[in-house]
């Protein structure tokens, strides 16, 4: 990563852009996404 930072190429940057914006929307997604069980707000249901 750190190589591909360096270069400073057109497709370097344009790698970067991609990875990130892959990295936000996937972030974004599983943040909204809705909780699937009523009990997961309840501790004990978690470390089960």
């Amino acid at each position: 990563m750190h190589e591909l930072m360096a270069l400073k190429t057109t497709e370097s940057i344009i790698v970067l852009i991609v990875l990130t914006s892959i990295l936000i929307i996937s972030s974004v997604i599983l943040t909204l996404s809705p909780v699937k069980s009523k009990d997961w707000f309840e501790t004990e249901e978690r470390i089960k």
